[in-house]
């Protein structure tokens, strides 16, 4: 009976203020709601209107040049890039290292490197200031490819591993469930400390990693 009352809103008239028997009233009420629900059997019947809509880019949303921000998350990875005024953000690849008690010893970020040389794509690990650093840290890839590499320095927030992945590399790893980081406290330097890092989700946020633009 919305229509009904839609009319008698409009003024167009009032059923209270119709004399009319109500025989011949109920007869213009069904007449109304038949005549209403037509138009919109016919159109739900009829395929050669309908719109299958017009394909646009996604909207992202407003940055502010400089901000940090996720792009893509899958699995233990993540995606971080920096709003760039041209749109052309550089992004990395990240994961927070913690051990079995999630306590967090490292960082991991993976990014693109000019193409043509040996390695594939630039790594950083970020490992605690207490690591013994005579003592080069471990890799391990899969059971029979293990890796030692330098530390390059030291800052307030940590030490710095800076690594070249090979494209044999980046295939054991994708592959792999997870990988092993070894390094040895300063405090017990005979006592080496190796820590999972989760492959989970490397594949998929790898293959999003936009190639080197240049500086």
């Amino acid at each position: 009976m919305q229509w009904v009352a839609l009319l008698e809103k409009q003024g167009h008239f009032t059923f209270q203020n119709i004399n009319m028997g109500g025989v011949v009233k109920q007869r213009i009420l069904s007449a109304i709601v038949a005549l209403s629900l037509v138009p919109s059997f016919a159109f739900s019947q009829e395929a050669s209107g309908l719109s299958l809509g017009k394909p646009l880019k996604p909207r992202k949303p407003a940055r502010t040049v400089g901000e940090t921000y996720i792009e893509a998350q899958k699995g233990d990875w993540v995606l971080r890039c920096i709003a760039t005024a041209d749109g052309n953000d550089p992004c990395e690849m990240y994961q927070l290292i913690v051990t079995g008690d999630d306590t967090a010893i490292a960082e991991l970020t993976i990014f693109s490197i000019p193409a043509g040389g040996p390695a594939v794509s630039g790594a950083n690990f970020v490992v605690p200031l207490e690591t013994l650093l005579s003592n080069p840290m471990e890799l391990q890839f899969s059971e029979d490819v293990v890796k030692q590499y330098p530390y390059s320095y030291c800052t307030k927030v940590g030490c710095l591993v800076r690594i070249g992945f090979t494209a044999d590399d980046i295939e054991a790893l994708k592959k792999g469930d997870q990988a092993v980081m070894t390094i040895n406290h300063m405090s017990a330097p005979d006592q080496p400390i190796a820590v999972p890092i989760s492959l989970s989700g490397f594949t998929a946020i790898y293959s999003q990693l936009p190639p080197f633009r240049g500086q």
